[in-house]
């Protein structure tokens, strides 16, 4: 008889990505937005178990969006490039920005014996969508339903955090999973704001990671959870 090998676990990775508004309203903020970026990545590099399986990339928005950490190999990095916070805040930009990765990084990140659960994306934003005149706008929309198509299977799960001017509607709106959009509940205190915001980011990747399959937070310290069902 012939002795069967024990079957092998699947290995699951997520592709995790951060979108951070980095318009000119978040100036004040820039310093403490860098260092909780900084802290996060220090983070994860020391914890090999976060890292081989939420894969991270980030991305920055205003006028324009650019992928600043690509979904590399992180301890090969040897620290984040800083952040300069300017220009508006242009949603399409970076929804259109963050489909374009996740066309690019599935792939890649496919290996035998592996499987690339859907991704994950964190937005921060401390404003309202706004044209290149810095007016509200709903230009975003197209990309937004682009990004989130049923019939695109890679289609992303969302998680929106708000504070400053951020609104629970658009906040709501975004994220596509009940209960996934959090928006702080002091206005004027963006820098507690992110430090919160970061802390949970860490914390959903330690405990999607000791599970193996994503975890999405339930509460933050200092936010609410914000829903399309509640109309006042």
């Amino acid at each position: 008889m012939t002795e069967q090998s024990p079957p092998q676990s699947t290995v699951k990775c997520l592709p995790t990505y951060v979108l951070i508004d980095i318009s000119s309203s978040m100036k004040p903020s820039e310093d403490v937005l860098n260092e909780t970026l900084e802290h996060l990545y220090n983070e994860l590099v020391m914890s090999p178990r976060i890292s081989e399986f939420a894969h991270i990339s980030i991305i920055s928005f205003s006028t324009d969006a650019h992928v600043i950490l690509p979904m590399t190999d992180l301890q090969q990095l040897n620290r984040l490039p800083l952040l300069a916070c300017n220009g508006v805040t242009d949603f399409g930009k970076a929804f259109r920005q963050l489909r374009a990765c996740i066309e690019q990084d599935v792939p890649a990140l496919r290996s035998p014996g592996r499987a690339v659960l859907r991704p994950l994306a964190f937005l921060l934003t401390d404003g309202q969508p706004t044209d290149p005149d810095g007016w509200a706008t709903d230009a975003w929309r197209p990309d937004y339903q682009a990004l989130v198509d049923p019939d695109w299977r890679r289609r992303p799960n969302i998680v929106t955090f708000g504070f400053g001017d951020a609104t629970a509607d658009i906040l709501s709106e975004i994220a596509t999973k009940q209960g996934a959009a959090f928006l702080a509940e002091e206005r004027g205190k963006d820098k507690d704001a992110l430090k919160r915001i970061f802390v949970t980011l860490l914390n959903t990747l330690v405990a999607s990671a000791r599970e193996n399959e994503l975890r999405l937070p339930t509460d933050v310290d200092g936010f609410i959870r914000v829903s399309p069902e509640v109309v006042d």
